[in-house]
C-alpha cells in the first residue's frame, strides 16, 4: 500500500512513525522506564491529521516496556494506555496522572467523593 505524501502530517513538534503501528522506544528509555507513564514526545502515523502525545511505561502485568497515547474512555470516564505486549490497560486516574489530562486539554473526571457530593446537592435541589 502506498501512502499519499499529502496525507502525512508534518510539524516541528512531532516524529513521523512510518510503520503506522507502534512507536519504538529508545534503548535508554526502555531500560529506565517505570510503572508510571512518562512523556516521550509527540508522534504521528500514516493517515493521521495531527499528532498525539505518547507516554512510555512498564506494564504491571507482563513487565513489558510500552509506548502509547491516551485513549478514552473507560466506564468511569477515565483515559487509558494500552500495553504493547499483553494489551492490558493502565487506567489514568485523577491523582496520579493529572499532568496527562492537562496535556490532553481535558479536565480529570471527578473522584468518588466529589461525585457523591454532587449527587447529594442535586437531590437537595430537587426537594426544593
Amino acid at each position: 500500500m502506498r501512502i499519499n505524501e499529502k496525507s502525512i502530517h508534518e510539524c516541528d513538534l512531532c516524529v513521523y512513525v512510518a510503520n503506522g503501528e507502534f512507536v519504538v522506544i529508545p534503548k535508554e528509555i526502555k531500560e529506565t522506564v517505570g510503572y508510571q507513564p512518562g512523556f516521550i514526545g509527540f508522534f504521528t502515523m500514516p493517515g493521521w491529521a495531527g499528532h498525539l502525545p505518547f507516554f512510555a511505561f512498564r506494564c504491571r502485568y507482563c513487565d513489558c516496556p510500552s509506548a502509547d497515547y491516551p485513549h478514552g474512555y473507560t466506564e468511569g470516564g477515565r483515559l487509558f494506555l494500552s500495553c504493547n505486549g499483553c494489551e492490558e490497560v493502565l487506567v489514568l486516574n485523577k491523582s496520579e496522572h493529572k499532568h496527562i489530562y492537562k496535556m490532553e486539554g481535558l479536565k480529570p473526571p471527578a473522584g468518588f467523593f466529589a461525585t457523591l457530593l454532587s449527587l447529594i446537592r442535586f437531590k437537595r435541589k430537587l426537594k426544593g
